[in-house]
């Protein structure tokens, strides 16, 4: 059963371990960053280069002017665009892709139908691009927690058994 807990004033990053995956395949490279100029994929992106997980790392992003991380290559692209996918994943060949790329819920721009054109569709048209071109050996798809709980609280030790939140405000939730 997942805890609840009040909300933290003092927001910090939790590093993923990584230990696991490195542990199964070796070294990620090359690792592809979908979205890594997001505040998730900076701290991906981050934490795979400063850990020795990954030394050749690109990020594929729509906006790619924010959030970038020395040493990471970085390239424009939609994960909505078959075109810029397959590029990428010709011109990376990665072993491991990361994909973190969704929309930022505040934007004025955030609309249901831009949500499903990258959640969505993005997703469903990077998986075949991957399925066109293989040798991609892990795939890392990331969704919210805003799924499953207010907003107002962490949440602990939660599981796929955790119920999705009722009634929630916002559409990328109720997706």
């Amino acid at each position: 059963m997942p805890q609840y807990l009040p909300p933290k004033h003092d927001c910090a990053y939790t590093h993923f371990t990584s230990n696991l995956t490195t542990s199964i395949m070796g070294p990620l490279d090359p690792a592809l960053v979908i979205g890594g100029c997001g505040g998730l994929g900076f701290h991906i992106v981050t934490q795979l280069l400063h850990s020795g997980d990954a030394s050749d790392v690109t990020v594929l992003d729509v906006e790619v002017g924010r959030n970038r991380v020395e040493g990471a290559r970085y390239v424009k692209g939609s994960v909505s665009s078959h075109e810029d996918v397959s590029t990428a994943l010709a011109n990376v060949q990665p072993r491991v892709i990361f994909h973190v790329a969704s929309p930022h819920l505040m934007l004025q721009s955030a609309t249901p139908k831009l949500f499903e054109e990258v959640n969505v569709s993005g997703t469903r048209n990077l998986l075949d691009c991957i399925n066109e071109q293989g040798g991609v050996k892990m795939l890392i798809y990331t969704s919210s927690t805003g799924i499953i709980h207010n907003g107002y609280t962490d949440i602990i030790n939660a599981t796929e058994a955790v119920p999705i939140f009722p009634d929630h405000p916002e559409f990328y939730a109720r997706e």
